[in-house]
């Protein structure tokens, strides 16, 4: 499961994030002798499995082997972070027997509090989110919207190799230096998400959801041309947008700093299509293009055997 951060009208409070199948991250976990892991980011997994360990039982960590089967591309505006700290939270909550946990307790226990919420609440539900940030002696913004799109609906993600988007340091650096949104511009936000782009998903109004995304994204955008010179991270991705716009796309938007782009689609077949006329374009060379459903159900645990 990954995030797609449609973005929000101020840099410290508030968002809305739209959670798909793919791409998504896959955790496996077996008996063994002590505590291992295996697979991609083996330094933050330990990370998060050591803060947990010491949230739970002042330490010890369980004798398994914690394997990260699927990854999500790191710094790419998939929220790869929080998504994986909550998917080693909830692994190792279920093999320590622990019941299913929210998602502040799940986000507490890997040392997430006060990052994403977003991220946190859409690892637990899934479907289209919003949160408007915390309050005084909130560790998590609540959950303010949640709702989920029709089945048939499909996204288009398409994510540039090699190329991550701002994160670290950078990031903050960069955060600090651009101006405040000014209030009315993240009440205009708000006012979208609410009034518009929230209640077409619940209704399935597909032609009034893209039209929406598309707005909330140009809004969100125009929050970092100080720093983007536009409201796509770079031309390439600003290229592939305007591609989608004249295959006939209205619902297209950047994932967070980007560089991942994603399209809506009203079906399978109507998403196939755009992977069919996409593979002629020489701007997409290079970018893996996944054809997802939107997430309805958060995460999953299964048991074998």
């Amino acid at each position: 499961m990954g995030l797609l951060s449609l973005g929000h009208g101020d840099r410290k409070f508030g968002g809305v994030g739209l959670m798909v199948d793919r791409p998504g991250l896959e955790l496996s976990l077996c008996s063994a002798d002590s505590f291992a892991i295996s697979g991609p980011f083996r330094d933050r997994v330990a990370q998060f499995a050591h803060i947990w360990a010491a949230h739970r039982n002042g330490g010890d960590l369980p004798r398994c082997h914690l394997r990260v089967d699927s990854a999500v591309p790191e710094h790419h505006g998939l929220g790869v972070g929080t998504q994986l700290a909550m998917s080693v939270a909830a692994a190792l909550d279920a093999w320590a027997g622990c019941v299913r946990r929210s998602a502040e307790e799940l986000a507490e226990s890997v040392g997430r509090i006060g990052r994403s919420s977003v991220g946190a609440h859409g690892f637990i539900h899934g479907g289209l989110i919003m949160e408007l940030g915390r309050r005084a002696g909130e560790s998590l913004a609540p959950l303010e919207r949640h709702v989920f799109p029709p089945d048939n609906w499909r996204v288009l993600v398409l994510t540039e190799a090699g190329r991550p988007g701002l994160f670290g340091a950078q990031e903050q650096q960069v955060l600090g230096q651009l101006p405040e949104v000014p209030r009315e511009h993240s009440a205009a936000m708000i006012q979208e998400a609410s009034q518009s782009m929230f209640p077409a998903a619940a209704t399935g109004d597909f032609a009034e959801f893209s039209a929406s995304v598309a707005r909330y994204g140009q809004m969100a955008g125009t929050c970092f041309v100080g720093w983007q010179k536009g409201t796509y991270a770079n031309p390439r991705v600003a290229a592939r947008a305007e591609i989608l716009h004249r295959l006939g796309v209205t619902g297209v938007a950047q994932s967070s700093w980007g560089p991942t782009l994603f399209a809506i689609a009203e079906s399978e077949q109507h998403a196939n299509w755009l992977l069919r006329r996409l593979a002629a374009e020489p701007i997409m060379t290079n970018v893996t293009k996944t054809v997802s459903l939107i997430n309805r159900q958060g995460y999953q645990l299964a048991h074998d055997g």
